[in-house]
């Protein structure tokens, strides 16, 4: 085997994967709308569940009941987690959710309209969802989102929780991206959100203005010590009187004794 004293430099192609396309509440809320009024209920379900857990398409329309535990109670699911196997993330890691609110309502929702013999959450007529471009396409651009991927969804769940006020690390977890760098990669701040912040500095600097100020020009701090000096001085010059004062006393005291 040849050995090379150094290694010859390597350039890396450049990697332009940065994702785009996204979906907010409002728009999101009329895409569910029409999927449902074209008898698609079951993709406008699995397309919520994406977008609550910020999971990929295949996790979604894949999800099986054997994923849940679940707290039953009269027959209606009332809490409980699902779990997501390593075996079927990205990263190999298990994704544990927990089912609240939208969440828990919507696995209540498909937990009534589960099929015995079918272990998929979400499904046609007992059967696993499969092909539905067309009928996602025209719902899309029927509500002014034409061009809208499944997978935007994921990305768009990401930007909410954030918006919502999560940490990063939190939304990392959820979503299962294992490093900042992946997470970056799906752009999850907007124009909106540049807008926003730099509000909040204009807001921060108006407070700020009206602060008193922390720091002051050299002038200013000579004066202030200068000042001081001649406090000093002068509480010294009045103590030496007092002490006089009271010794010149003393002496007049002793001459009138007889």
């Amino acid at each position: 085997m040849r050995w090379f004293d150094s290694r010859p430099p390597i350039t890396l192609l450049r990697e332009d994967n940065v994702r785009e396309g996204f979906i907010d509440p409002p728009e999101f809320t009329r895409l569910l709308a029409e999927l449902r009024a074209r008898n698609a209920s079951d993709v406008a379900d699995a397309a919520e569940f994406a977008y609550l857990t910020c999971l990929r398409r295949g996790n979604a329309l894949g999800a099986l009941w054997s994923w849940f535990t679940l707290r039953i109670e009269g027959g209606a699911v009332t809490g409980g987690s699902v779990r997501l196997p390593g075996a079927v993330t990205k990263n190999k890691q298990p994704l544990p959710l927990v089912l609240t609110g939208q969440l828990l309502a919507l696995v209540a929702r498909r937990w009534a309209l589960r099929v015995a013999e079918c272990p998929y959450v979400f499904h046609r007529d007992g059967r696993e969802i499969r092909d539905f471009r067309t009928m996602w396409m025209a719902a899309c651009e029927a509500v002014g989102v034409a061009g809208l991927l499944f997978h935007d969804l994921r990305r768009s769940g990401a930007r909410n929780y954030r918006r919502a006020g999560v940490a990063e690390d939190v939304i990392q977890r959820i979503g299962g991206w294992k490093t900042r760098s992946m997470f970056a990669r799906y752009n999850v701040v907007d124009e909106r959100d540049l807008a926003a912040a730099g509000e909040r500095l204009s807001a921060f600097l108006t407070d700020a203005a009206s602060a008193p100020p922390t720091i002051v020009s050299l002038a200013t701090a000579r004066a202030v010590r200068s000042g001081e000096r001649l406090q000093k001085t002068s509480r010294v010059g009045e103590h030496g009187q007092n002490t006089d004062s009271r010794g010149t006393s003393a002496v007049a005291a002793a001459t009138r004794q007889p």
